[in-house]
């Protein structure tokens, strides 16, 4: 793998020993799970984020879950910072043949999955893995947001927002969209419980809370409730979502509002799928097409790997105009690129396609060793919900599309420089993020660092681009033959675009019209 020390392979830094009888802000409580494989769960069991997680080591039965709470200075916990130096919650610790640190619940829980458990992220099923993966990817992008301005404001961890029935029914017509697609079935899994399950269930669980109702203005679906209803009969862990000495998140919503949870009857029931979503599917053995656009970072990481590894063939698709087409509705509901078409099988999400590509057609991108898939995950994850994607959205789109940048550029851009050197610290020490070889992890950051490095952005944002990433991409221009299309698109790609905006001057570079809703 990356050599005997594992840990360093992570993309964190060691974990140091820790002193048993030092005082401080982890204490470890009553919930501990027995076995002894040595698995540890450092979380909340209040965190939306660290139940996924934890649920699934309790079900698991595969070590301990130490209960971290913040210490009261705010000056955080020095042990958890060494494990996971972003400092965000949950953190893994497996301390088996090899010592591997993760954080991020999505992260985490494939690692769970691929190392003990793979019935929750079945291998031998390409399409259900790929269905899992749009799923948490799905709702990492949508509903997380949405649970911020909802769930978080009745907790009284965030402000209420300024509008907030507006915010209410925007979230309840979300929720309803996700649970008419991705509960089809009793469970994102099928017929039983998966990662995506026992991610999206805790903040389901909160939907059905009537403090929601009341305070947010959040309508659950009947659908997510009778899916609640089932999570809570099915996970063996679901008692910590209700009774954990106060910290339960049914426990911190009593404290809110009306008590209880509007579930349905237990005879009421709902007509699903009966039989597998995709036993009729199937992949084809073709090179699959990939709908996207050349000004669409997300869109690019897909094809590039696509072209390169000659799996996929792009087919240029414009956000907006081509995305409301029958035919594009059909493969993603959502309306948003990029998306795959492989035989009968359609799915989207950028990362979620890059997984499917690599798992169906070149392995090597994305190896099946957990510990190897684990730091590929984490860079990703990373990315994604570590503040670079926010950065990105401030600091390149406003480019390439009609939105507005942010009211200060020059913050925004500091921003990006200190993200952008923390990223390569902890996940660019070989050549590239999974090691000596290109991953999906660098496909999906490469269009990114390429447009971070154009004059056009660097001026306007002063940002300051980290050698690391300068040599990053000096890299992938020679490994990716169709790092190409970054530079040359008829006009169209990353690089002539930001070629035109760095001849003009002012917030009237930010104003271009590359469509009627590329936006």
């Amino acid at each position: 793998h990356f050599g005997r020390d594992i840990r360093k392979a992570m993309g964190c830094a060691v974990c140091a020993e820790r002193d048993g009888g030092k005082e401080g802000p982890i204490e470890k409580t009553g919930y501990s799970a027995t076995g002894g494989v040595g698995v540890e769960i450092h979380g909340h069991v209040g965190s939306l984020r660290s139940l996924g997680p934890i649920l699934l080591v309790h079900d698991l039965s595969l070590g301990t879950f130490v209960h971290t709470v913040e210490a009261a200075d705010g000056a955080g916990n020095a042990d958890l910072h060494t494990m996971n130096p972003f400092g965000d919650l949950p953190v893994m610790k497996d301390c088996g043949e090899y010592e591997v640190i993760l954080a991020h619940p999505q992260a985490v829980m494939r690692y769970l999955a691929g190392r003990y458990a793979a019935e929750f992220y079945p291998p031998e099923s390409t399409m259900r893995m790929a269905f899992i993966d749009w799923a948490m990817d799905r709702f990492e992008d949508s509903l997380v947001f949405d649970a911020e301005a909802t769930i978080l404001v009745v907790l009284g961890q965030r402000e209420r927002p300024e509008e907030p029935e507006g915010v209410g029914r925007a979230t309840s017509s979300r929720l309803q969209d996700y649970a008419s697609f991705f509960l089809r079935e009793k469970f994102i899994g099928g017929q039983a419980l998966s990662i995506a399950d026992y991610m999206v269930a805790p903040y389901f669980m909160c939907y059905t809370h009537p403090a929601l109702k009341d305070i947010a203005h959040v309508e659950c679906p009947d659908r997510v409730k009778l899916y609640v209803r089932d999570f809570l009969a099915t996970c063996h862990s679901a008692d910590l979502l209700i009774n954990a000495k106060g910290f339960a998140l049914k426990e911190l919503l009593d404290k809110r509002g009306q008590k209880g949870q509007l579930l349905p009857p237990e005879d009421q029931a709902m007509e699903l799928v009966p039989e597998d979503l995709f036993g009729g599917m199937r992949c084809g053995l073709d090179r699959c097409k990939l709908y996207g656009a050349s000004l669409c970072l997300e869109s690019m990481g897909c094809i590039l790997a696509g072209l390169d590894t000659r799996c996929g063939e792009m087919v240029p698709t414009l956000p907006g105009r081509d995305t409301g087409a029958p035919s594009f509705v059909a493969m993603n509901p959502f309306k948003q690129v990029p998306a795959l078409k492989a035989g009968d099988f359609a799915m989207a999400e950028s990362q979620a396609i890059l997984r499917f590509m690599a798992q169906a057609y070149v392995p090597l991108l994305y190896p099946r060793d957990p510990v190897v898939r684990g730091r590929i995950d984490c860079a990703m994850a990373h990315f994604q919900s570590g503040g670079l994607s926010k950065c990105a959205r401030e600091t390149i789109k406003p480019f390439l599309t009609r939105t507005e940048p942010p009211d200060d550029l020059i913050k925004a851009g500091q921003s990006v420089t200190s993200k952008l050197r923390e990223f390569a610290d902890h996940f660019l020490g070989r050549k590239w993020i999974g090691g000596d070889k290109l991953t999906i992890a660098d496909y999906w950051v490469a269009p990114f660092f390429f447009a971070w490095e154009h004059p056009a952005v660097i001026g306007v944002c002063q940002i300051e681009l980290p050698p690391r990433i300068h040599q990053f991409n000096r890299d992938f221009e020679i490994a990716s033959p169709a790092a190409a299309k970054l530079t040359h698109a008829g006009g169209h790609s990353v690089k002539e675009v930001l070629d035109k905006c760095a001849q003009k001057s002012g917030r009237t570079s930010f104003r271009r019209s590359v469509g009627p809703a590329f936006v």
